[in-house]
């Protein structure tokens, strides 16, 4: 699998979902908000740090389309493979704890 060139400068198509993060070829698995998407990668919110390239398999949860342009289907993709490319904490909650905001690239299907 090949990497997309991860572009942070490309604008986001903000669409929040319900997401679940699995460590690749183990059995981590994590539940998380999707914040936004472009055709280079995702950014999503956590109660869990994620190393910078980390592999996580990324499946969209019970997503809602309804609210989306036809512009925003540009990268929305309900399953992905992609690596950590940042994550930041960016706020305390009293009954989570720690957020993290949290940067993937995608990857390329290998067919």
């Amino acid at each position: 699998m090949t990497p997309h060139a991860h572009n942070t400068d490309a604008p986001l198509h903000h669409h929040r979902c319900p997401i679940e993060c699995t460590v690749f070829n183990t059995d981590y698995s994590y539940a998380a908000q999707k914040i936004g998407h472009n055709a280079q990668g995702l950014c999503f919110e956590s109660t869990s740090a994620f190393h910078k390239g980390t592999m996580l398999k990324i499946r969209l949860e019970n997503y809602s389309t309804r609210d989306l342009d036809a512009e925003a289907w540009d990268g929305l993709r309900t399953l992905s493979v992609g690596e950590v490319t940042w994550c930041r904490p960016t706020q305390e909650d009293d009954a989570l704890g720690t957020i993290y905001n949290v940067g993937v690239k995608y990857y390329d299907p290998a067919w």
